[in-house]
């Protein structure tokens, strides 16, 4: 379902170890440099291991596909047998010719010996793979040994690779077989990847499927991680259920909610193997410390004694109040963190985000000269970031904290108004507001930003000096409205004004009274139209303004141009207002059918082809030799070889129909690679 509407080729996340899809991470490439290496050795043992799900079967068939020159192979993928069952099992993989009926251990060694002996000979080196080589009995393992005895004065002629999980490092490491751990040449044991091998597997798996632009958002992939610990398999499982997701619910991409009610449906909480961000007892560790703090805290003489003996610059910052401060913080963050650590530990970064809207004791009345400062925190700061702002604003705040203290009746003004003051300082000096294509995170992180001391107005400060107070920029542009489906109808535009309001796009003006232009009228703003059909992909990857046709009833249909797109909405444009509507609600009635504008070439037409002329070849094979890893040259302006090869490449990275010729996709395409500046974008849209 999920590959037709992302635009892939087929599923990209299937658990088949398909060599097409084999990452080769830094461990991988080493493990599959070991395999190499043991099948140009001269005989002996390799091991290859692994935890369960991390590629050792998938490196395995990489080794296949690329075997070097003289090597044959008896593969054995099974080797829950005995021993003269595995035998038989490598003669037949190496077909070398046995009796009728069921013939001894000792038939099928001669005839193997006769073989390898024969192999030899003709410079050819036989490699036999067992695969999940831990089911193997010790008694079998040890008839595997004895394989390697087949030999001559110089060389063994058989080289056994083993492939397994970490069981099968134990059973190597027993007594009884330590004359054949002692035979292994060459041994690698595969790791779970880490977070950044983690998106890069996910965003090259896509890649392969036909798709170069993001499914999963830079969140979603961390979270993929999280989930799964890194395991290739997991991520397998997890992916193609958080695709599937997101196309069910219309989504463009994959966010960490899809990822979560994923993760919910195939990884087993309960099995053992499953990664976990920390220990039980790490976690009542932390608890433990964290409770033991607060109780020292609030019984120690530490809240008396700390705030005289810090400077002022600290004390603003920090925003103590007189007489220290308080342990309810401390114990809150202790009791959040517990029970986030029953919950499995999963969200115990949002512990200090819950505890502190958890109340604040009662405070002393804010006076000018002790105002409590409160550092601003954004939902998605890095660890060190508010110590960093801290850090930031001492300054300015410990400049208002030292500001003398004022007269009386300015201290009775500012106890007064203390009340709305505070709350318009909390919770971080922050105020959520419906800025215009901003979140409240966005506004968090601008209150951040050290802000001009606000004053009263005069008639309450005539004769008075006035209390700076550092407060929060407040951005208080109206919000694009979000629009519902029974609202749609007032986006909706008729064919003959489409071409204008996507003009207006391109902040293209006409001459007054110059409306209702067509596609016709567009070359003389050096613009071509281009219509197709296709799915939101295709809006992602052209990135240009785009009118979509709707169909809102039995009797009403129409066009909406959409000038931005986030994740979850798009921004509509109507005689230039803005209009915010979910991607779900116009996918619903959405034909598929859509038009663009696009700016043409300065030479030649629509197309450039080895029939336009050399200046319009020139800038082409120009454009061609800016892209990154090009090895095109700028000169003879010709439409030869090379160009069509550059021209076809181009495409095939971008998931372009390879024919050679620069049409209007290709060149689109080639605008957004070269980051040209005077197309709009949906991405970037205001």
């Amino acid at each position: 379902m999920y590959p037709k509407y992302f635009g892939l080729k087929e599923p990209s996340f299937s658990i088949t170890p398909d060599p097409q899809y084999l990452f080769l991470s830094g461990q991988h490439r080493e493990a599959l440099a070991h395999l190499l290496y043991g099948a140009g050795d001269g005989g002996g043992f390799v091991l290859l291991s692994g935890e369960v799900g991390t590629g050792k079967t998938t490196v395995c068939r990489a080794f296949l596909e690329q075997l070097p020159e003289g090597v044959d192979v008896a593969l054995v993928v099974n080797p829950a047998m005995t021993a003269a069952e595995l035998l038989h099992a490598i003669c037949d993989e190496f077909c070398v010719e046995l009796p009728a009926g069921e013939p001894s251990v000792k038939v099928m060694l001669d005839q193997l010996n006769r073989f390898l002996l024969d192999a030899h000979a003709r410079r050819r080196r036989p490699v036999v793979i067992i695969d999940e080589a831990q089911n193997l009995r010790p008694k079998v393992m040890e008839q595997v040994r004895l394989l390697t005895n087949l030999e001559t004065s110089k060389q063994k002629l058989l080289q056994i690779f083993l492939i397994g999980q970490p069981e099968l490092r134990t059973l190597l490491a027993s007594p009884e077989l330590r004359q054949l751990n002692q035979r292994i040449t060459a041994r690698y044991h595969l790791t779970p990847l880490g977070a950044r091998e983690t998106a890069a597997y996910i965003e090259h798996r896509i890649a392969v499927a036909g798709v170069d632009r993001p499914l999963f958002t830079p969140k979603a992939l961390k979270r993929v991680h999280r989930r799964t610990g890194g395991v290739p398999r997991l991520i397998n499982l997890l992916c193609d259920r958080a695709l599937l997701g997101a196309a069910v619910s219309r989504r463009l991409q994959v966010t960490p909610d899809i990822v979560d009610a994923a993760a919910r449906e195939v990884i087993d909480r309960t099995d053992p193997a499953r990664p976990r961000r920390r220990g039980v007892l790490g976690a009542a560790a932390a608890v433990l410390a964290a409770l033991a703090l607060g109780v020292w805290i609030g019984a120690s003489d530490l809240p008396r004694w700390l705030p005289q003996h810090l400077s002022a610059q600290w004390t603003a910052v920090v925003g103590w109040p007189e007489g220290g401060p308080s342990v309810s913080k401390p114990v809150a963050v202790a009791a959040t963190t517990a029970s986030l650590a029953d919950a499995g530990g999963d969200r115990l970064a949002e512990a200090d985000e819950t505890a502190s809207q958890q109340p604040d004791p009662p405070q002393p009345p804010l006076a000018a000269s002790s105002v409590r400062l409160v550092p601003p925190r954004g939902d998605d700061a890095e660890p060190g970031q508010n110590a960093a702002r801290l850090r930031a604003d001492a300054p300015a705040n410990a400049r208002a904290a030292a500001a003398p203290p004022a007269p009386d009746a300015s201290a009775t003004t500012a106890r007064t108004e203390a009340p709305a003051t505070q709350a318009a300082m909390r919770p971080a000096l922050a105020v959520a507001h419906t800025g215009a294509g901003k979140t409240t995170a966005d506004e968090t992180a601008d209150a951040a930003e050290p802000a001009p001391p606000v004053q009263a107005p005069p008639a309450q400060t005539a004769g008075r000096p006035t209390p700076r107070i550092a407060m929060a920029r407040v951005n208080t542009a109206p919000e694009v409205p979000i629009l519902g489906a029974d609202a749609l109808g007032r986006a909706l535009l008729d064919e003959d004004a489409v071409v204008d309001e996507l003009l207006s796009r391109w902040r293209i003006k006409t001459a007054p009274g110059v409306r209702r232009l067509d596609c016709a009228a567009v070359p003389a703003f050096a613009l071509a139209c281009e219509r197709s059909e296709g799915r939101w992909s295709d809006l992602r990857r052209f990135d240009r303004p785009a009118a979509l046709k709707l169909t809102l009833g039995e009797n009403k249909s129409g066009y909406v141009v959409v000038g931005g797109l986030d994740d979850e909405h798009a921004l509509l444009y109507r005689d230039g207002v803005a209009m915010r509507v979910p991607i779900a609600l116009l996918d619903e009635r959405w034909s598929g059918d859509y038009l663009l504008l696009w700016r043409t070439p300065p030479f030649g037409g629509r197309v450039i082809a080895s029939s336009d002329s050399a200046d319009a070849i020139a800038w082409l094979r120009e454009r061609l030799a800016r892209l990154p890893g090009s090895e095109l040259t700028v000169d003879p302006a010709r439409y030869d070889a090379d160009v069509v090869a550059a021209v076809r490449a181009f495409q095939q990275a971008h998931g372009l129909n390879s024919d050679g010729l620069a049409g209007p996709r290709t060149l689109i395409m080639l605008s957004n690679v070269l980051a040209d500046l005077d197309a709009p974008r949906l991405s970037h849209s205001p």
